[in-house]
């Protein structure tokens, strides 16, 4: 399994984390292997953490690739939204988040229901 995250640049229309969510569950394909997806608005888009069962982190990293362009092109809601990174490393700090070591002295990421998007 491996861990990409991408980065997606909002357009003019602003969309909810569930949203976002749901449209990627809604093209993922049998074959992407996709196990669960993390989506975190912010004011410039969102970003996200896909966990995918893929041979290789080149193809992982394609499939998201796949995965984030398929929700843009069937989602209206998502017009002039682009992907601006999409890789398995790690962007800076995000290792804090992941392992809970945040300097506000919580969890890093909130609980979110791999099922439902709540959190």
């Amino acid at each position: 399994m491996h861990l990409v995250i991408a980065r997606l640049q909002g357009g003019r229309t602003l969309v909810d984390r569930a949203e976002l969510h749901r449209l990627i569950q809604l093209v993922a394909l049998p074959g992407d292997g996709l196990e669960h997806v993390y989506v975190m608005m912010n004011p410039k888009g969102a970003e996200l953490a896909f966990f995918v069962l893929q041979p290789t982190v080149a193809t992982a990293e394609a499939v998201v690739m796949q995965l984030c362009r398929r929700a843009i092109a069937v989602s209206s809601a998502l017009h002039l939204w682009l992907v601006v990174h999409c890789g398995s490393g790690l962007v800076p700090g995000s290792e804090a988040l992941l392992t809970g070591d945040s300097t506000d002295g919580g969890r890093g990421l909130p609980w979110q229901d791999p099922d439902t998007g709540r959190c």
